[in-house]
């Protein structure tokens, strides 16, 4: 069954690119720059959690969640390659109030503000279904695992960063949202979305042998996942990406792809 999270009375949604621990960054951005008040922030995963101890992660964490709840903004964030898996799980996040680390293949529901009319009753002029999966593949991964193996004690890289294709998940969710998903939000992307070629990583394929193949079938995999759902979901139009660190839209098949920079604000209008 898939796991859902209901969002009401939110008014905007904005997703947010890899920020690499940058927390500060990012709700500096989100207050004090862009100004967002009641919005639902996304953050596309490499939010950076996972290489410092647990006590710094709660008090940043604090820091962050305090600053959001200030202005009424709830943060989700995505699992990124660069993020220790084991936080992306609800137990997690039940210590703050407005930041919520998701598991793969959760749907956001997300019910924006409305007026409300003369009789007090408030009206609902719309709904978004936000389907969120993470992981992806660190092209540095051979130089991480060396420096993971040199200091045992502090962590660098997961084997467990790629995204996976869950069919029984996918079948859950065509079965219950038919034509209902509207946005997909994930770490990386398909195939036939920018970047179309591994040119720039050169580097790193010629030191990891395994690196090319795996690459092709992360992005297979996200091939997988897409046209999955597009047996059911016609009213999908938006994706949205992080990770290739750069900006870029690309339009296949009825759905825009966007791709966010690093600490890149995007809000959904």
């Amino acid at each position: 069954m898939d796991s859902n999270i209901k969002y009401k009375n939110i008014e905007g949604v904005c997703f947010v690119g890899d920020v690499h621990g940058e927390w500060k960054t990012l709700g500096y951005k989100a207050v004090e720059q862009y100004g967002l008040e009641n919005y639902l922030i996304i953050q596309l995963g490499d939010f950076g959690i996972g290489f410092n101890s647990e006590e710094y992660n709660k008090i940043e964490l604090r820091k962050l969640n305090t600053k959001l709840k200030k202005k009424k903004n709830q943060l989700v964030v995505l699992r990124g390659n660069h993020d220790d898996p084991k936080y992306f799980v609800p137990e997690y996040s039940k210590s703050y109030s407005n930041i919520n680390l998701i598991s793969d293949y959760t749907i956001l529901n997300v019910y924006y503000e409305k007026d409300v009319p003369d009789d007090g009753i408030q009206s609902t002029a719309g709904l978004i279904n936000i389907l969120c999966i993470g992981g992806g593949i660190s092209i540095d991964r051979t130089e991480r695992w060396k420096w993971k193996t040199k200091t045992p004690n502090k962590n660098y890289y997961w084997e467990d960063e790629i995204p996976v294709y869950d069919e029984l998940k996918l079948n859950e969710i065509n079965k219950n949202y038919p034509n209902d998903i509207h946005i997909v939000a994930t770490h990386t992307s398909p195939s036939f979305t920018y970047p179309f070629t591994k040119t720039g990583i050169h580097y790193w394929i010629n030191r990891d042998m395994q690196l090319k193949h795996d690459i092709e079938v992360e992005r297979g995999t996200m091939d997988k996942i897409f046209y999955k759902l597009k047996e059911e979901q016609e009213n999908l139009t938006e994706w949205y990406y992080a990770h290739f660190h750069a900006t870029q839209t690309t339009t296949f098949d009825g759905v825009s792809f966007r791709l966010l920079d690093i600490c890149e604000f995007r809000p959904n209008n």
